[in-house]
């Protein structure tokens, strides 16, 4: 059974709260607080299966006008590419759905350490951005259940 619906609806739901503010609380998982933005590009598919699908690229998507007319015209974000901060660490990578997943990360840098040192470094930086996603993917499932978030949505795609 694939998710892929889930997905992509918590692609739009992460796509509103960025443009919200983008910080987001994340301590009832155990991850501290981080603040997340879209990085110049955001690919939209259509709802219904059509095959059509829009790439946006801007340097503000986190409030473009064109990402919400394509949502209001039927399509919904299948990936986007985002800046994750927590504290001193940063990573920017693709995170797409069918199945949700993350691409072409690009980790936080290792101040200078020996080899064996950058490595665990690097390993504990996937764990903590995994932790991460794993938290948002959590309060997602729960905000979604609340009849008062899927209405707040709703009013946020109908702004003009």
């Amino acid at each position: 059974m694939s998710n892929s619906f889930i997905d992509r609806e918590f692609l739009l739901w992460l796509y509103w709260q960025i443009s919200e503010d983008g910080r987001f609380e994340l301590e009832d998982y155990g991850v501290e607080p981080v603040a997340i933005s879209i990085e110049g590009q955001i690919n939209l598919s259509s709802i219904i299966g059509e095959g059509f699908s829009q790439s946006i690229k801007s340097a503000d998507l986190d409030e473009n006008r064109d990402v919400l007319d394509a949502v209001k015209a039927g399509r919904i974000p299948d990936a986007m590419k985002l800046r994750v901060i927590q504290g001193q660490f940063e990573w920017v990578f693709s995170l797409a759905s069918s199945p949700l997943s993350i691409k072409s990360v690009k980790l936080p840098i290792a101040a200078e350490k020996e080899e064996q040192d950058i490595i665990q470094f690097r390993i504990e930086s996937i764990t903590m951005l995994e932790n991460i996603l794993k938290a948002l993917v959590g309060t997602f499932v729960l905000a979604w259940d609340n009849e008062s978030t899927r209405t707040d949505l709703k009013n946020f795609l109908a702004q003009s």
